[in-house]
């Protein structure tokens, strides 16, 4: 009777191994997945990534890029004009470090195939990068009604369409994003 015990205690252990493999494995390719998206600049070199909802320009006199672009360069006065309300901000959300992966994998390893893009542009969301000293490194506005998306420069591109749409709005809706668009009247 002890040998049927110990026999089936054995086969148990036994069957545990191939999935503790398993995560193992799974935990390597996240690892490895996390250091590839490193590589694409501005996620490359941010320390923090905020998202922003806003007014798209053609419901405000001042567009969210044109004030960004012209204080870039600045940070003092940059960091004043996102604490005014010049830039219509709606909503804005630091990005914690699994969810800059998440997005990070959503923008550059999903892919569009063979998926019409958009041809027409009303940003209602940014992404801003910062650097270690909270100095802004890259921008890039997303239009999702567009399926299109603009980026400052040496910013590595990434493309948009309407499956991928549809995972960044659940993820934009996921981290408390819930500005999209102002409705028709």
């Amino acid at each position: 009777m002890i040998r049927i015990i110990k026999y089936i205690c054995l086969l148990s252990v036994l069957s545990l191994l191939p999935s503790c493999r398993d995560a193992v494995q799974n935990n390597i390719k996240d690892k490895v997945d996390a250091q590839k998206l490193k590589r694409n600049f501005p996620f490359s070199d941010a320390v923090k990534v905020e998202i922003f909802s806003y007014k798209s320009a053609y419901e405000t006199d001042n567009p969210f890029s044109a004030i960004l672009n012209d204080h870039i360069n600045n940070p003092a006065a940059l960091k004043d004009v996102l604490k005014s309300n010049k830039l219509n901000i709606k909503e804005r959300v630091v990005l914690t470090d699994k969810q800059v992966q998440e997005l990070a994998r959503l923008l550059y390893h999903e892919n569009c195939g063979d998926e019409i893009k958009g041809n027409c542009f009303t940003p209602r969301h940014a992404i801003l990068f910062y650097d270690k000293d909270e100095v802004p490194v890259a921008l890039t506005e997303i239009s999702l009604e567009c399926a299109t998306a603009s980026f400052s420069k040496e910013f590595t591109k990434y493309e948009l369409c309407e499956s991928k749409v549809v995972k960044l709005t659940a993820f934009l809706k996921a981290i408390g994003i819930s500005y999209f668009e102002e409705p028709v009247l």
